[in-house]
């Protein structure tokens, strides 16, 4: 039993370590960086299209939805503060909105930078009726 638990919290450390970076495991497009764009594939399917570029591709894989956005509204806040040669300042600014129930057609776009079979860079959005309404890197 004493030699049991040390070896049990050395494996679980173990398997975190080599788990951190696993996109199947994490869910993050992020950490498909340095795998081979042969295991996206695999996942993933063939991508929506490939752009060529002179660096290397774009493999986009595109995933079109309708949805009902339900009643809601929104609140937000920010502050900000500035100095120059001994003054500063400091604003604020803040508001609500509001919406009624509309129908949205969302589109979700991953870029993945690929450059000779390896997945190098990933970058993507999330579009609402035709404006970016999320971007990450």
């Amino acid at each position: 039993m004493k030699t049991t638990i040390p070896i049990l919290i050395g494996t679980l450390i173990l398997c975190g370590c080599a788990s951190e970076r696993n996109p199947l495991l994490t869910g993050n497009p992020k950490d498909w960086r340095g795998h081979p764009t042969s295991d996206l594939v695999t996942v993933g399917g063939q991508p929506t299209r490939i752009i060529k570029q002179s660096d290397g591709e774009i493999w986009q894989y595109v995933k079109e939805w309708d949805a009902v956005v339900p009643k809601g509204s929104h609140a937000s806040f920010n502050m900000r503060g500035f100095g120059d040669n001994g003054s500063s300042a400091v604003g604020g600014g803040g508001g609500f909105s509001s919406h009624e129930q509309y129908n949205a057609h969302f589109v979700r776009t991953d870029n993945f930078a690929v450059r000779n079979g390896i997945i190098r860079k990933w970058y993507g959005e999330i579009d609402e009726n035709g404006q970016v309404v999320l971007q990450r890197h």
